[in-house]
């Protein structure tokens, strides 16, 4: 049998069950049992093994499949809202390191003003229009070169 690489067979459910029940029920070895059936003996071990962890946990009275289905999905939202969550704590930093600065600035200038007022007539307008993606580039830094903790 000529295989074509990224094909792979799939097997229908009662295929499969069939093919654990010949391995746990008629006791014949699942290498045996594979080349009988066409089914590589690896994906045949795989089959039975979670077959007896089902039975396992069936018996211990604990999760059926649906739950563990809801249990898995509950962790990858927890997951996703967690790493959401450690973004938007960073965004929270840089805004305050820049909102730090400009305070800084603005007691420089012992006067409450805008960044641009800060920076004075001097600068032209690129200059003060590159505040906000000063924060942006402080954002990217943060948030793709967080190395450890720097000091506060």
């Amino acid at each position: 049998m000529r295989v074509i690489a990224g094909k792979r067979r799939t097997y229908d459910a009662p295929f499969r069950e069939g093919a654990v029940r010949i391995v746990l029920e008629k006791g014949k070895p699942a290498a045996e049992a594979a080349r009988d059936l066409g089914v590589h003996e690896g994906t045949l071990q795989t089959w039975v093994h979670r077959a007896k962890v089902r039975a396992d946990a069936e018996a211990a009275g604990g999760l059926d499949e649906s739950e563990r289905e809801e249990l898995l999905r509950r962790r990858e939202e927890s997951k996703s809202l967690r790493r959401e969550n450690a973004e938007i704590g960073m965004e929270r930093d840089v805004l305050n390191r820049s909102v730090a600065l400009w305070v800084k600035a603005c007691v420089a200038a012992s006067a409450w003003c805008s960044p641009w007022d800060v920076w004075g007539s001097a600068l032209d307008n690129a200059a003060a229009e590159s505040f906000p993606s000063s924060i942006k580039v402080e954002y990217i830094r943060r948030h793709c070169f967080a190395t450890r903790a720097e000091p506060g």
